[in-house]
């Protein structure tokens, strides 16, 4: 898919293509956030669907962590990638994942077991203005992600940006989207190694919006998608 090109007389349309990166290699079930683990590329079917979903000539971003350099690097070397040029990876530090605290290293199972008398979030480690001790609460990932996210898309404005990320920036890029609240974004569901499409458009006379294109899309439904095949088992 080629970038579509811009005339003064046209709607200019900014295309994210958000690819949440590839399951890191976390066999206990650790809380990792920020931690810099690497992560599985043997997902060989998942990144030919993506390779044959991106467009051809986007901007690519990653952040510092590993992870979305090895999962960018594992699409762009798809059998089928031929046709994407080699890009530069340009790693954006503002769209890390929320930083746990010092619960990052330690298991789920331990987590819940420290917070048994707290209310426990049903999508997400806490609620959104809930702070992570020694980290940040998910509503301050999400302060500091937007306005990058608002300042990349006038960058790159009418072109199209791939950004392999993280699955809570992710929700929150959906959420800045729509309008919506920090806690509003942890319901929505980011799978690994799926697509979620938004675009801003600016219409000619001036109006500007965005719109949520693809949602969480994978290659097969979620209770086959490549994410569960290494999930670690937590205590409920």
């Amino acid at each position: 898919m080629k970038t579509e090109s811009v005339s003064q007389n046209q709607a200019i349309t900014t295309r994210w293509w958000w690819v949440r990166h590839a399951p890191v290699i976390n066999p206990t079930g650790m809380i990792y956030g920020t931690m810099d683990l690497p992560c599985h590329t043997d997902a060989t079917e998942e990144f030919i669907h993506l390779a044959d979903c991106l467009p051809t000539t986007p901007h690519w971003l990653i952040t510092p962590l590993q992870r979305t350099r090895q999962t960018a690097e594992a699409i762009l070397a798809a059998p089928n990638a031929a046709h994407l040029e080699r890009p530069e990876l340009r790693i954006v530090p503002e769209l890390v994942e929320q930083a746990h605290g010092k619960w990052e290293s330690h298991t789920w199972n331990e987590y819940y077991a420290a917070r048994a008398d707290q209310p426990r979030h049903p999508f997400w480690a806490a609620y959104a203005d809930e702070m992570m001790d020694g980290g940040e609460s998910y509503a301050q990932a999400l302060a500091r992600s937007h306005p990058v996210i608002d300042h990349l898309t006038q960058a790159y404005l009418g072109q199209d940006i791939v950004m392999v990320g993280h699955g809570g920036i992710i929700r929150g890029a959906v959420a800045h989207a729509l309008g919506l609240s920090p806690d509003a974004a942890l319901t929505f569901q980011i799978l690994n190694l799926s697509l979620t499409r938004i675009d801003y458009r600016i219409e000619p006379d001036g109006r500007k919006f965005w719109r949520v294109v693809t949602l969480n899309r994978t290659l097969g439904p979620p209770p086959v998608s490549y994410e569960h095949r290494y999930a670690p088992k937590v205590s409920s």
